[in-house]
């Protein structure tokens, strides 16, 4: 029943998703907790940076400095859009888009 939704390298490990919770964050903030919206941007962006610098340490451990080579998941937890899930990919992209403010 999870077995396909929760593969760890997902999409939940792209940057699509990060932008995703940066603008999710920032709207929750400003409008639900009627924060400034400078300070709700504030949250936005370091929850964006918080999820790359993940992603960033979750990559640099793909590395097995030890034996010098890279191990087979290296290139699989820092992406724009996850390539083997287009569908899902396809659906998160306009729901990131749908976050931001035109106005």
């Amino acid at each position: 029943m999870f077995a396909q939704p929760s593969i760890h390298r997902g999409i939940f490990h792209s940057l699509v998703v990060a932008l995703f919770f940066c603008f999710l964050a920032t709207s929750l903030s400003y409008s639900v907790f009627d924060l400034k919206a400078l300070f709700a941007w504030s949250i936005g962006c370091f929850i964006l940076f918080c999820y790359i610098l993940h992603l960033l340490f979750d990559e640099l451990f793909r590395v097995d400095f030890l034996n010098t080579r890279l191990k087979t998941s290296f290139g699989t937890t820092l992406k724009i859009v996850d390539f083997n899930d287009a569908r899902t990919s396809m659906m998160m992209a306009p729901a990131t888009l749908q976050g931001v403010d035109y106005e």
